[in-house]
């Protein structure tokens, strides 16, 4: 499968080294988005085990996903733009690389972009009626459902979680919030990035000018 993931120049480093990158959060706590938002944290443990129970092995518990594209902006732009403001304005003090990747098929998990963004922020994802529902029962059950973090009712949780599932059914998706494929932004997930995974890299960022670097593949074995 082909994805497309931009990082920092230093895990190209890593590739070069190794030959392989698995993502570590925890053991830079300052860069670590989830610190101190209970809702992201708990999306992202939640989505870890959804790639386990997919069959996707977790290599260690310490190890978080890694995030690529695999439509960036639909059918038609896979592929992130660089000329982007987005990417012409991302992290001038740091050199990033965007990667092109050819990851198996077996490996990745896809998941709806926008729908993502109700994990994240631990929102109840279906059709509005069916929300509002849902946001009324919370209500007179006594856990309204944005006052907390998990909800304490374990079976109203549970219930906020199912809805979740819907970002990896990426039709449903699109009736819901109203896209066409060609539209619909797709994003990645896997475990284990290796060197020989990556089939083109490119450097940006940081000040430097934009340029293409060695398969890391090619380096690692030097």
């Amino acid at each position: 499968m082909r994805l497309y993931t931009v990082q920092p120049l230093s895990i190209y480093d890593t590739l070069c080294r190794s030959g392989i990158f698995l993502s570590e959060p925890w053991k830079d706590p300052e860069e670590w988005i989830c610190s101190d938002a209970p809702a992201i944290k708990l999306a992202y443990d939640w989505l870890c085990n959804e790639m386990m129970e997919r069959g996707l092995r977790r290599p260690a518990p310490s190890i978080y996903p890694i995030w690529a594209w695999y439509r960036y902006m639909g059918e038609k732009k896979p592929k992130p733009d660089l000329r982007h403001s987005a990417y012409k304005n991302c992290r001038l003090d740091e050199p990033q690389v965007l990667l092109t990747l050819d990851v198996p098929d077996n490996d990745v998990l896809l998941h709806d972009y926008e729908a993502w963004h109700y994990p994240l922020n631990y929102f109840h994802l279906a059709a509005r009626r069916v929300s509002d529902r849902f946001e009324r029962h919370c209500k007179a059950a006594g856990f309204p459902l944005y006052s907390e973090v998990p909800l304490k009712n374990h079976a109203l949780h549970a219930e906020v979680q199912r809805s979740w599932h819907t970002i990896f059914d990426l039709a449903a998706c699109r009736r819901l919030f109203k896209r066409s494929r060609a539209e619909q932004a797709v994003q990645a997930t896997f475990w284990s990035l290796y060197a020989e995974h990556v089939t083109e890299a490119v450097a940006f960022g940081g000040l430097q000018k934009r340029c293409t670097l060695p398969l890391p593949g090619a380096r690692s074995t030097i």
